[in-house]
């Protein structure tokens, strides 16, 4: 493959393939927590636990440890990886059952609307939502505390949502996109650099969610796999290209 020497990046020693082949999602979740880092004692929320979720999990707990750190997913086969990710409590379910379970880890008090999902007087400080479509934005806004922040990480079909309690509880929804050079512990460089950099010096390591591996020939199976992910029990599927 062409590629000109910008869009390249030397994998430093010591630092594997696997680790290398997750330097993406890494990247885009380090561009969105910068836009709006937790602070020491807050309670955060990460929406979706798929590749982009766990390395977001990931690099909050490694890079934020003050922070405490709620794992959220349709799905209960994804709590393992959460929680080796770094997540300090994984909550499955969605809508107003989601609500309630999020209000009781949180000692919050869910208040009930007409006609709408209810909201939760209390409950986190800041949302990443890695899936981004309406409804778990719709959630999302319910569950953050007025005057917190809702970040879009994952992107979605644009749907109407009920949004009320974005103006009520002047919730902050932030959009992030994809990655590149931004300041970060007092250097600027790219997010591929600071994550190669960071593997290399051992504090961080997504590599337990990959699931599944596959030699070049097999192709089409890993493609089936990262489609069927729940079926196939898959989060992250990548190519090993050694014999």
């Amino acid at each position: 493959m062409a590629a000109h020497e910008s869009m390249c990046f030397p994998i430093p020693d010591g630092v594997s393939d696997e680790q290398a082949a997750l330097a993406d999602p890494f990247s885009v979740a380090l561009h969105a927590i910068r836009k709006a880092p937790p602070r020491p004692g807050e309670t955060v929320l990460v929406y979706g636990c798929g590749p982009l979720g766990l390395v977001t999990i990931h690099a909050l707990a490694r890079l934020y440890p003050g922070a405490r750190i709620l794992a959220v997913d349709l799905h209960e086969y994804l709590r393992p990886f959460a929680l080796a990710m770094g997540a300090h409590d994984y909550l499955a379910g969605k809508g107003a059952e989601l609500i309630e379970r999020v209000a009781e880890a949180t000692s919050a008090r869910v208040r009930k609307v007409r006609l709408a999902l209810p909201w939760v007087t209390g409950g986190v400080d800041r949302v990443y939502d890695t899936v981004g479509i309406a409804a778990t934005l719709e959630t999302a806004v319910r569950l953050v505390k007025p005057l917190g922040t809702v970040l879009l990480v994952g992107v979605g079909t644009p749907r109407r949502y009920e949004w009320t309690p974005i103006f009520f509880r002047e919730v902050s929804v932030i959009g992030s996109n994809a990655y590149g050079a931004e300041p970060f512990e007092g250097e600027r460089q790219h997010g591929f650099t600071y994550y190669l950099s960071l593997c290399a010096a051992g504090r961080v390591d997504p590599t337990p969610m990959i699931t599944h591996r596959y030699p070049l020939a097999g192709y089409r199976e890993a493609f089936v796999a990262a489609r069927a992910k729940v079926s196939r029990r898959a989060v992250k599927v990548i190519f090993d290209f050694r014999p």
